[in-house]
């Protein structure tokens, strides 16, 4: 699978995204990410962990996710369809399951996380469905 295409041509070229990284589920790797956009090793945990761990998940009610040092409060999440949603301030991030990787995205205003999450699923269903 080619990470770094995905990323570019279909997140970042959107224009409603304006960083992203695609690191891998088992928590082992960053797999791509854009430059100005750092997904930390503990970061990579606490993500890769609420979307293997259905208790790790609904912790995130409480303690939100953490990604390129900003912490994001929890707005939405389904553990079964393996997305979460979270916002800071004006800025949000959405994050989507594979098969075996997470798509981080992060966007600004006035873009919203629904129209983010119209993007972001499909490329996520397209990658699960390839066996990724």
């Amino acid at each position: 699978m080619d990470w770094n295409s995905i990323l570019d041509a279909r997140l970042l070229q959107t224009g409603k995204i304006d960083h992203a990284a695609i690191i891998a589920l088992d928590g082992s790797s960053v797999l791509a990410n854009s430059p100005d956009f750092t997904i930390l090793p503990n970061e990579i945990q606490h993500i890769t962990a609420a979307l293997r761990d259905r208790s790790a998940f609904d912790s995130l009610m409480g303690t939100g996710i953490r990604a390129n040092g900003d912490k994001y409060f929890y707005v939405d999440g389904n553990f079964s369809e393996g997305y979460v949603a979270a916002k800071h301030e004006a800025n949000g991030v959405f994050i989507a399951r594979t098969n075996t990787a997470a798509l981080v995205v992060h966007f600004s205003a006035p873009y919203q996380g629904a129209e983010v999450a119209s993007i972001v699923f499909p490329l996520a269903d397209e990658v699960r469905d390839s066996g990724y």
